[in-house]
């Protein structure tokens, strides 16, 4: 089973995201003082979230980011930082299922 972390803190974005994730079977996990972020395979990041852009800069490959579609330089940067998937918050919900395939 795909191991998927989440660095969102916005309570009504997590219970979205659990849902649409427990819908197709998966499991989050949230982020903790002592995560090992290697234990992951998928690393759900809001990028209003200030450990977000950290994160993207240890283990970029593994990350997919969204954040506000007005923020086009957090956007940005986060794609900089070698994020590959960088998506505005209601195309992050749209796609959510299919990303984590």
């Amino acid at each position: 089973m795909t191991k998927i972390l989440a660095v969102i803190s916005d309570f009504i974005l997590s219970v979205k995201t659990d849902t649409i994730l427990k819908n197709h079977s998966h499991k989050l996990e949230y982020l903790k003082d002592d995560t090992n972020l290697d234990n992951y395979d998928i690393i759900l990041l809001d990028l209003s979230d200030n450990r977000s852009l950290d994160i993207i800069k240890k283990v970029p490959h593994k990350c997919i980011a969204f954040g506000s579609h007005l923020d086009i330089d957090l956007l940005n940067k986060a794609k900089e930082l070698g994020c590959k998937n960088v998506l505005a918050r209601s195309k992050f919900f749209e796609d959510l299922a299919s990303l984590i395939k």
